[in-house]
């Protein structure tokens, strides 16, 4: 759904169209549970460490925002995901929410976006911010740490990395066993087998 005005028609889309397959490849291979019970794909960020080169980046910035200077490397090393939520949301959303969603926080820890602090704008803006909190999503799955499981109340779009191995019903209770994907599974104890 790219919005775009008469100035926006001659973006290059190749990069979006690549990272659109990628990401499309990505979901089929990592399914995990949203928090409503529903199974979702997700990227896990091992892979956008792996898709994101420098040229990659370069390219998309370069695409939307020719005349500005930008610093591949940073993106790269604190904002990974945030690019990717943009980049994935379309052209006009890199074009229009770059300077906000990037370079004013340390790094991703400022997404998600609970969908409770989407600001008021022009219609063409919420658009864009609408479309990002529908996607962004797929690149922010529940890290299973003590520090994200505290006290924490999850939106009905959090994807949880993790897959049901077996169910187990009684009268009182259902119990599912689960396997955490284990990029995101920081509570278990890592055990080496010499």
């Amino acid at each position: 759904m790219e919005i775009l005005s008469s100035t926006m028609d001659t973006t290059d889309q190749i990069p979006f169209t690549d990272f659109s397959a990628f990401v499309d490849d990505q979901r089929h291979r990592n399914v995990g549970l949203c928090s409503s019970g529903n199974e979702s794909g997700f990227v896990p960020r091992s892979a956008l460490d792996e898709y994101w080169t420098m040229d990659k980046i370069s390219r998309v910035l370069n695409a939307v925002l020719p005349d500005t200077d930008h610093d591949a490397e940073a993106i790269r090393s604190h904002y990974l995901q945030t690019f990717s939520t943009l980049v994935y949301a379309g052209a006009s959303s890199v074009r229009a929410m770059f300077g906000e969603l990037l370079m004013r926080a340390p790094n991703d820890s400022m997404m998600p976006v609970p969908h409770d602090r989407k600001p008021g704008c022009s219609p063409e803006l919420n658009a864009i911010v609408e479309r990002i909190a529908e996607v962004q999503w797929v690149f922010f799955p529940l890290c299973f740490t003590r520090e994200e499981l505290s006290g924490v109340t999850l939106e009905a779009e959090r994807i949880l990395p993790m897959r049901v191995l077996r169910v187990v019903e009684r009268e009182a209770a259902t119990i599912s066993f689960v396997k955490v994907q284990d990029e995101y599974n920081k509570l278990a104890s890592k055990v080496s087998v010499a």
